[in-house]
């Protein structure tokens, strides 16, 4: 995966993250008991909100609606939506063998970074935390559920891509986009693309 061969390089600079030190809930799916007598667990569903910080030129998504709330009302200021929305699998969800839990991880402001990890590579989650642990702090291990691509990129039937790219700057933003033309427009700005395939996937959201 072309994350990992920047992450884990020779420089600090090339660590993949995401943006703004939120909380860590999120809605949880509903229990309940089948009539067989055992516990199953619902499919929750999240959107999964995009913002943007024009100050810090960062980007950062979350699906946690306490989080969303927080923004909107400027409570963290500087932060405001900037229309890109999926959806994703609410914490607790069992909704099928393609999916992961997503990571997140807080780079420290000290070292200039102030930005987020998202992932559902679990061996990413990992490697970040043992290799960059005193700069990339864990928040949670599970932030949202999402399917996952194959190696190639390909999403399961009834998803969509979610394509991450990387800002190539100190501070190490990425930005998380289903857009092929947000894409483009963020290449023809020096970001470059991250994930599996030549599409760079990371994600594979919940189709419309």
């Amino acid at each position: 995966m072309a994350s990992l061969r920047r992450v884990f390089g020779a420089s600090v600079v090339a660590l993949v993250v995401l943006v703004a030190a939120f909380g860590s809930d999120a809605l949880a799916a509903t229990r309940y008991w089948s009539l067989d007598g055992v516990q199953t667990l619902a499919v929750g569903l999240v959107d999964v909100v995009e913002f943007y910080h024009a100050g810090l030129d960062h980007y950062s998504i979350t699906g946690d609606p306490g989080e969303v709330q927080v923004l909107d009302l400027g409570t963290i200021a500087g932060w405001t939506r900037t229309g890109q929305v999926f959806q994703a699998y609410a914490i607790g969800s069992s909704p099928g063998a393609a999916t992961n839990p997503v990571c997140r991880d807080f780079g420290v402001p000290v070292p200039g970074i102030s930005s987020h990890l998202h992932s559902a590579n679990a061996v990413e989650c990992y490697q970040v935390y043992v290799l960059f642990g005193t700069v990339w702090q864990i928040e949670s291990d599970n932030v949202f559920q999402i399917d996952v691509p194959d190696s190639v990129g390909g999403c399961p039937g009834g998803t969509i891509p979610v394509y991450r790219l990387f800002n190539s700057q100190a501070d190490a933003n990425h930005r998380y986009t289903t857009s092929t033309t947000v894409r483009a427009q963020m290449e023809a700005a020096g970001w470059v693309r991250e994930g599996y395939g030549p599409g760079g996937v990371v994600f594979c959201a919940i189709g419309p």
